[in-house]
């Protein structure tokens, strides 16, 4: 067709750093744990999309919980791509999260999201959201863009 340009369904790797070799869209399912542990949590809605060029990737995202569940410990969503650096994420909305004082931090490590609250009285402080900070209703969205190994 003309002015189009497809990409093979699997990946065609070329060793030449000036060649696009990789474009993928797609939808994935964000999983919320406590901990790695995912035991009694339960969904209002969640969704995800991406877009991935080459090593480039944007990834969004957004859950509603209908119950946090019995798990404890650090937050975390694995995605289902591996970062081959820390990546740049974005918190674009929370709500019904409680004891949250400071600036909510979000960032990936390897296929891992997690967010830590910066203090608001020293800016140094960073401390994990756990399953304390979020309730049966928590909600939050989120976006990020980072290099991923391929």
């Amino acid at each position: 067709l003309s002015g189009q340009l497809k990409f093979p369904a699997t990946q065609n790797p070329s060793a030449n750093g000036n060649t696009l070799d990789d474009y993928e869209e797609g939808t994935w399912t964000p999983t919320v744990m406590f901990a790695g542990v995912t035991t009694g949590i339960t969904y209002t809605s969640r969704a995800g999309t991406y877009v991935k060029v080459g090593q480039m990737l944007y990834l969004d995202g957004n859950f509603r919980l209908s119950s946090k569940g019995a798990a404890t410990g650090e937050a975390q969503i694995t995605t289902p791509f591996t970062f081959s650096t820390e990546a740049g994420a974005v918190l674009n909305y929370c709500g019904g999260m409680s004891s949250i004082t400071g600036t909510i931090v979000t960032w990936v490590q390897s296929a891992t999201l997690k967010w830590r609250v910066n203090s608001s009285t020293n800016g140094t402080v960073n401390t994990s959201l756990t399953d304390a900070n979020f309730g049966n209703t928590s909600e939050i969205f989120f976006s990020m863009v980072g290099r991923v190994s391929q």
